[in-house]
């Protein structure tokens, strides 16, 4: 919803994020690259990926990622008893 307050239709916005995560994903898939060697080679300095990661990690995002899988697995545990 935020992409399209930006412009962009709902469709177009889906679409730019399925063919980005599917991008991502085959490329570390097939190559030898990890995550963090991949982020280095896509991300341009003063570019626009710098200038989103910079949001993320101000805002703490490798926290809020930790909490949100223990959480996740956590939960997935309980379900599986």
């Amino acid at each position: 919803r935020e992409v399209e307050s930006m412009g962009f239709t709902h469709n177009d916005a889906t679409m730019l994020t399925l063919q980005t995560l599917h991008a991502t994903n085959s490329v570390l898939h097939v190559g030898d690259t990890n995550p963090e060697e991949f982020r280095k080679k896509v991300t341009s300095k003063k570019g626009t990926t710098e200038a989103g990661l910079s949001v993320l990690m101000k805002k703490e995002f490798k926290t809020i990622l930790k909490k949100t899988l223990a959480k996740a697995y956590g939960r997935a545990k309980q379900l599986s008893k």
